[in-house]
């Protein structure tokens, strides 16, 4: 994957609360599922694997990484195409739900709920929280 891509996703991606509180409701949900899935799925396994070495623990720290991923990345393509994005990040957040443990069911429960409100914000420019 493209360096720059990911500098810019970095560049991107709030880091404050003053920078989240700028954001729309979907927007703010999909960063916040992928910093959960990032983040705590990565502190998650590391305390899961000082008790015993699990290959399903590294698969599903795998899944919460890369699917994490594309959930900052769906939040920073949302501008450009956010039919497309939206349904992705669903996609990308039902995914986390099945194979990416409890912190990715997580995940991917607040990332689908921010992919649904991105949809039907699509739908209707009324709608838009």
């Amino acid at each position: 994957m493209d360096t720059e891509l990911i500098e810019d996703i970095w560049e991107e991606s709030p880091k404050s609360v003053d920078e989240l509180e700028k954001l729309s409701l979907h927007s703010v949900l999909l960063v916040l599922a992928g910093y959960i899935s990032i983040g705590i799925g990565t502190l998650h396994f590391l305390l899961t694997i000082m008790d015993r070495f699990e290959s399903l623990k590294v698969f599903q720290l795998l899944i919460n990484l890369i699917f994490g991923f594309m959930l900052l990345l769906s939040y920073y393509e949302l501008d450009s195409d956010p039919k497309r994005w939206s349904i992705l990040a669903g996609i990308f957040s039902l995914i986390l739900i099945g194979l990416g443990g409890i912190v990715g069911g997580l995940a991917g429960l607040v990332g689908f709920i921010g992919a649904l409100l991105g949809f039907l914000s699509t739908m209707d420019k009324s709608f838009d929280i």
